[in-house]
């Protein structure tokens, strides 16, 4: 599907500078010559200062027609590593995919464009205790009971002067995902208790 669109974006490049290159030899200008163009290919097809930038090159004599090689990161991502990476981890940010491809982010999002992919949000889901912390939170439960059987201690607490702040911390990251493709579940955090003070008294 990549190189598909890709191949056509370039197809149409390459027209459209074969189309300013005869503007140049019939003698018009940058301006005029762009004000043609999208008159036949709709706005935006071009602009003014591309078409300048074009006609300096054909001035200084050089006709040829393609981008000449650029320094720096790549501008082409390999559609399939680019798939790879993303069914293995779906919640990726842009530039965090350009530091493994390296290429730019910008790169990489015009690329994911490019696959028909889109950003989307997972539902909520309750959060669930890993099984050992389950057997820990029971085995402190039994603890507390079997010390109240052998001496009664909790009527003798007295709490006071508590004040508990809650917040909720929540980290979210979208997913790039296929138009119908759904989303993995997003867990729900455990609500982040903050104690500013707490006093607990013993009687005697």
């Amino acid at each position: 599907m990549t190189p598909v669109a890709l191949n056509y974006m370039d197809a149409q490049k390459l027209h459209i500078r074969h189309c300013m290159s005869f503007e140049f030899d019939r003698g018009l200008s940058g301006a005029a010559a762009a004000k043609e163009i999208c008159e036949v290919y709709g706005d935006g097809s071009t602009t003014k200062s591309t078409c300048d930038r074009w006609y300096a090159r054909f001035r200084s004599g050089d006709r040829t027609l393609t981008d000449q090689p650029r320094e720096g990161r790549p501008s082409i991502v390999n559609g399939d590593v680019l798939e790879s990476l993303l069914e293995t981890k779906p919640r990726q940010t842009t530039r965090e995919l350009a530091k493994q491809l390296g290429c730019s982010h910008t790169t990489v999002e015009n690329h994911l464009h490019a696959l028909g992919k889109i950003q989307k949000y997972g539902s909520w889901v309750p959060h669930e205790l890993p099984a050992n912390d389950k057997v820990q939170r029971v085995s402190a439960c039994v603890s507390v009971l079997s010390r109240h059987q052998k001496s009664s201690f909790l009527e003798r607490i007295v709490i006071g002067d508590q004040k508990w702040v809650l917040y909720i911390n929540i980290s979210r990251k979208k997913q790039w995902l296929n138009p119908g493709q759904k989303p993995l579940p997003d867990v729900k955090a455990d609500e982040v208790r903050k104690k500013e003070r707490n006093i607990i008294l013993f009687t005697k």
